[in-house]
């Protein structure tokens, strides 16, 4: 039995942050899928990453370039056979400031940076980071660490530097962790194991043994009953004729 196993639909984006500069471009990931359509809240399909998909070996990508705040919501994207993908939100400014923040949820215990950006210089600027819009933290170097993230640190965060300005609102999102899913798409090839019998009545119960070939991250591998992933290993598996 050969068994190709995906992961639920999911959109990434590269650079993993929340706001950008005017002028800037990011790229959407789309994983678990051979092809999808990105799509924004309110606008429907968006002509700039349908324009430039380009597929990958995850599943499918586009860039939109030289963002516009009109360019400011909710992503997602609907795949084939109408998956649906998380959202992404992302705010385009025109202004100085922008607050550099995960888009997509960290993981509990992880240890999440955020930076405030001057768009006029590269070197550091001193800042002032809000939480509901109750300042929490006065940074030098113009980041603040939030070590050992949980999910009483979600909301939303800003940031200002005096004299360029102040950052739009952006939310941290924090998750658990979670085991990822499997979806099974294809069986073949398994070889019965029965000494006793030639022949089998309907709801017999067999012993196949197999090789489960999963794929994660464009690599096969194989994997066990116990859903540990491992590399060469054949699987005995129970089953009714």
């Amino acid at each position: 039995m050969e068994v190709i196993a995906l992961y639920a639909a999911s959109l990434n984006i590269d650079p993993n942050r929340a706001q950008f500069f005017q002028y800037e471009s990011l790229t959407f990931y789309c994983e678990g899928v051979s092809y999808c359509e990105v799509v924004r809240e309110s606008n429907g399909k968006t002509p700039s990453c349908n324009f430039s998909h380009k597929r990958t070996a995850t599943g499918s990508s586009c860039t939109i370039t030289n963002v516009f705040p009109a360019d400011s919501g909710k992503y997602w994207f609907e795949g084939e056979g109408g998956n649906k993908s998380n959202s992404v939100i992302i705010t385009v400014t025109a202004g100085s400031v922008i607050l550099e923040i995960p888009a997509l949820p960290v993981m509990e215990g992880e240890a999440v940076t955020l930076r405030c950006r001057n768009k006029t210089t590269s070197s550091q600027n001193s800042a002032d980071f809000y939480n509901y819009g109750v300042l929490i933290n006065s940074s030098s170097t113009g980041n603040m660490i939030i070590h050992n993230v949980s999910k009483s640190n979600e909301g939303l965060y800003k940031c200002s530097i005096s004299g360029a300005g102040e950052s739009a609102e952006s939310w941290l999102m924090v998750k658990g962790e979670t085991k990822k899913h499997l979806k099974i798409e294809l069986l073949s090839r398994c070889r019965i194991y029965d000494n006793s019998y030639t022949r089998y009545s309907r709801h017999h119960i067999i012993l196949v043994n197999c090789q489960i070939a999963v794929k994660m991250f464009g690599k096969y591998n194989t994997i066990d009953s116990s859903q540990h992933v491992r590399h060469g290993v054949n699987t005995w598996v129970q089953t009714r004729c």
